[in-house]
């Protein structure tokens, strides 16, 4: 049976915008199968555990929303603004994040660790810059969804066949890991710019952003972490980093032509 036999709960999605009007934001483990919530405007409500099983939100606005552990087996959220939203652990199987006109839901830096999307309709859904640590993705075509800069890790389940690096996916990792992969550009830049200039443009390249002064360049233009190795690092952190290596091959580049095919010959 398709949702849309289904006779959706009015009375508790209106009972619902009612009190979020009158500014209430905690429905901590609100029972709202079915709930008929197209076009609701819920920014930054907290929703989590509640059961969405099926609802149709449909265009709501749940941007900043908290809906950690929360239940949206088969719900609508075509074309719905899950800006910033925290999905974490979430239930979206089979979810619809498309709609029949395809239009885009907007995930723009959305938390979807450990989600579980399995068998969800992800077309031309905008999951830039998201986080997919952890996050069950079995049987989802992610052919036409926008995953720049996303970050995932070794337990991420893609779909057989998927390339996360091709769609431009960050893999999450220690900051030894990331000091080793900025190192080995470094050194590719020093065989045709030499110590100073790579040491110039890796000073000139670095974001302002206060963890990344903890990165201290050495006079043989290598960069040491000032902290334990082994430290895990936050979805911002590796945003910014990864912001700091594309400015500094990009500053290359202006001397060096095809500086990216360089590094990847290499």
């Amino acid at each position: 049976m398709s949702s849309s036999t289904f006779i959706f709960n009015n009375s508790a999605a209106i009972e619902l915008c009612k009190q979020y009007s009158l500014g209430k934001r905690q429905f901590y483990k609100a029972q709202l199968p079915r709930a008929e919530l197209r076009r609701a405007s819920l920014s930054r409500v907290d929703l989590r555990e509640g059961d969405l099983n099926h609802a149709n939100l449909k265009n709501a606005d749940l941007s900043y929303a908290d809906l950690r552990e929360c239940c949206l087996n088969r719900a609508d959220l075509s074309g719905a603004n899950l800006t910033g939203a925290n999905l974490a652990g979430a239930d979206l199987a089979r979810a619809n994040l498309a709609g029949a006109k395809l239009i885009e839901a907007n995930l723009n830096g959305a938390c979807l660790s450990k989600a579980y999307l399995t068998g969800a309709d992800l077309t031309k859904v905008n999951l830039r810059q998201g986080d997919l640590t952890g996050t069950y993705l079995n049987g989802v075509d992610l052919g036409q969804a926008n995953l720049s800069g996303a970050c995932y890790d070794d337990d991420t389940s893609f779909p057989a066949n998927f390339n996360p690096v091709i769609a431009g996916m960050l893999l999450n990792c220690t900051v030894e890991e990331l000091v080793n992969q900025f190192n080995y550009i470094c050194q590719c830049s020093k065989c045709y710019l030499g110590n100073q200039l790579t040491i110039k443009y890796l000073h000139s390249s670095r974001p302002d952003f206060d963890w990344l002064n903890r990165f201290k360049i050495e006079y043989s233009a290598q960069i040491i972490f000032d902290g334990l190795p082994t430290e895990t690092i936050t979805t911002l952190q590796l945003r910014w980093f990864h912001k700091w290596i594309n400015a500094f091959i990009q500053d290359c580049s202006q001397l060096i032509k095809k500086f990216p095919d360089l590094i990847n010959s290499k």
